[in-house]
């Protein structure tokens, strides 16, 4: 254990602080649950908030959803802000808490920001976090990448050349293999290594579905793509295999019943679709699997399970 890390926990617990966690997909849920368990947080000090309907009762069973109404995202770049953010921080008691986000997104950016944030530390999410994306420096950033930051919560559609993920001020980097954070100094990461203990919390519900499809993340294709990507998936997927939609797919009510309404259509009931609680990454704990799909971290999570991952083109 990294002795540092060891003493801000200590320091945390001696101030009273509270734990809030943003949450948007499988991977910050699990990791989430494995430093909770690995530092023995008290769980009446955690405030879990769940982005774009992630199941997160592995963490806690009274975990906030966070719902985005459908001018958030414009207000938020008119003004500077984020509306989810704000009805976040009025969930939150008036102390010191220690925020642990995916990267600095809008939301996170107005927690970062209030007075009763002491700290924010990073979680392992996936594919970004093997990036080789560097922190960035809040203070440094001109008012036109301030700007662009803010309006398009990131800078370039391309993910190594979007820079602004990671502040220089987090205290740490959590994750769960070594190479993760590849642009992060070894001192600042924590590297958890009680991956397999999550059997004693997770209940597998894909026994025996050992095929599994995967669509790739809606932000890489345009809504009118989406029919043929699941024709290239269904088209190398064997019969009885299962499907596992991306997280964002459910951030909103009108994108999820659009996807369902394309999937339906498209597989005409030869494939099901996975329920959205499944955690992927903890099924292979119990059971190996081989799944089909585009570039995602999963293949690095199968590797380290022993499962096998094919690789398609989806877009």
């Amino acid at each position: 254990m990294n002795p540092d890390i060891i003493s801000l926990f200590k320091k945390y617990e001696i101030e009273g602080c509270n734990y809030i966690f943003l949450v948007s997909n499988p991977i910050s849920v699990f990791i989430s649950k494995m430093l909770i368990e690995q530092f023995n947080i008290d769980m009446k000090k955690v405030f879990v908030f769940s982005l774009r309907k992630t199941d997160a009762r592995l963490i806690s069973k009274n975990y906030n959803v966070v719902l985005s109404k459908g001018t958030d995202s414009i207000i938020g770049k008119l003004i500077w802000g984020s509306p989810q953010g704000k009805r976040i921080l009025k969930k939150i008691p008036k102390i010191k808490f220690v925020l642990f986000t995916e990267w600095a997104y809008r939301e996170a950016e107005i927690l970062i920001n209030s007075e009763y944030c002491s700290e924010h530390v990073y979680l392992e999410m996936g594919q970004h976090s093997y990036m080789n994306i560097p922190t960035f420096s809040p203070k440094k950033l001109s008012f036109k990448n301030r700007f662009l930051k803010n309006w398009k919560n990131r800078l370039s559609p391309i993910d190594e050349l979007a820079h602004y993920y990671f502040r220089d001020d987090a205290s740490f980097f959590v994750g769960m293999m070594e190479d993760v954070f590849p642009k992060i100094e070894n001192e600042k990461k924590y590297i958890l290594k009680n991956f397999k203990d999550l059997k004693k919390f997770y209940n597998p519900k894909l026994i025996e579905n050992r095929v599994i499809g995967l669509t790739c993340a809606s932000r890489r294709i345009q809504r009118s793509d989406w029919k043929n990507m699941l024709i290239r998936l269904f088209e190398n997927l064997p019969a009885g295999a299962i499907v596992k939609a991306h997280p964002s797919f459910y951030s909103s009510e009108s994108i999820f019943n659009d996807f369902i309404d394309t999937f339906n259509e498209v597989s005409n009931g030869d494939f099901e679709l996975c329920p959205n609680d499944v955690i992927l990454e903890l099924e292979m704990l119990f059971e190996k699997k081989v799944f089909y799909g585009s570039q995602t971290a999963l293949s690095k999570y199968a590797e380290f399970s022993g499962s096998k991952f094919n690789l398609l083109t989806l877009y």
